[in-house]
């Protein structure tokens, strides 16, 4: 169940990519009723494409538990073998632990 909630849960997963993209492409369609297939299939791709990308660049931190990318048909984390990027909360923690340490001495 940790696969399938939490941070970098099913929200980061290629599934819930796939679900939010069919939504958020069909709300601007009934808004707006003029699309054609091409540009409700352009429009999905789109969001599709933005919101896995996410994903995947919480798997290159190195913070957390991982990203459940396969959630719900896994309940494994992934993380890739190269993890350029500091997450924000590993960041954060560094820079006021070096900035806090000097004062008040």
């Amino acid at each position: 169940m940790e696969a399938f909630g939490g941070h970098r849960g099913f929200s980061h997963s290629i599934l819930f990519s796939l679900l939010w993209a069919v939504l958020v492409s069909g709300c601007f369609w009934f808004l707006v009723k003029t699309y054609k297939k091409r540009d409700y299939l352009f429009i999905t791709a789109l969001v599709f494409l933005s919101t896995i990308s996410h994903g995947l660049l919480d798997a290159l931190t190195n913070g957390g538990l991982g990203v459940a990318l396969f959630s719900p048909f896994d309940t494994g984390r992934v993380f890739f073998s190269n993890t350029p990027y500091i997450s924000f909360s590993h960041w954060f923690q560094v820079f006021w632990t070096t900035r806090l340490d000097g004062i008040g001495k």
